[in-house]
C-alpha cells in the first residue's frame, strides 16, 4: 500500500497516484477483472499494449465506433473444468473501451502474443484538396 503523506513538493505525483489507485477495480469479484493497458504515442498514431492473459486470439473481439475502441475477450468454461478448480480468480470475460478519437479505422491492426494484445491505431491523414469554385 502506498503512503500518501505529502513529504515533498511534487503534489502532482501524489494526486495522480491517488486518482489512479482509486479507479483500479478490486480483484475480489472476477466480473470486475481489469485489463491493464499501456498507451504509447508515436509519429504514426497510437499503440495500445493490453494485458489479456489466458485467452486465445479467437476469444478476442475488437471494434471501433465513433471514436471509441472496444476490446472484449470471452472464453467458454465447461462444467467439468469448473469442478476441477478449488478457486478461480481469472475472469472468463473481459471488456474495456478506450476513447481514441478520430483515427484511420481502415488501417487499425492488432497482434496477440504472450498474453499481450498490441493494437496500432494510425492517425487519420488529412487530405487537403483544393477545389476550384466557378464564378457565374
Amino acid at each position: 500500500m502506498k503512503n500518501y503523506l505529502i513529504t515533498n513538493s511534487n503534489n502532482k505525483d501524489f494526486l495522480n497516484d491517488l486518482f489512479n489507485d482509486f479507479f483500479v477495480p478490486s480483484f475480489g469479484d472476477v466480473k470486475t477483472a481489469y485489463m491493464a493497458t499501456d498507451i504509447k504515442r508515436n509519429e504514426n498514431g497510437i499503440t495500445l499494449f493490453i494485458e489479456i492473459p489466458g485467452f486465445s486470439k479467437e476469444d478476442l473481439n475488437i471494434s471501433y465506433d465513433k471514436g471509441y475502441l472496444t476490446v472484449s475477450a470471452e472464453r467458454e468454461i465447461s462444467e467439468e473444468e469448473r469442478k476441477e478448480f478449488l478457486r478461480r480468480e481469472r475472469a472468463n470475460s473481459l471488456k474495456r473501451s478506450y476513447y481514441v478519437g478520430e483515427i484511420d479505422e481502415n488501417a487499425i491492426s492488432a497482434k496477440y502474443e504472450s498474453g499481450i494484445l498490441t493494437v496500432n491505431l494510425p492517425k487519420k491523414q488529412k487530405v487537403e484538396t483544393v477545389r476550384k469554385i466557378t464564378v457565374e
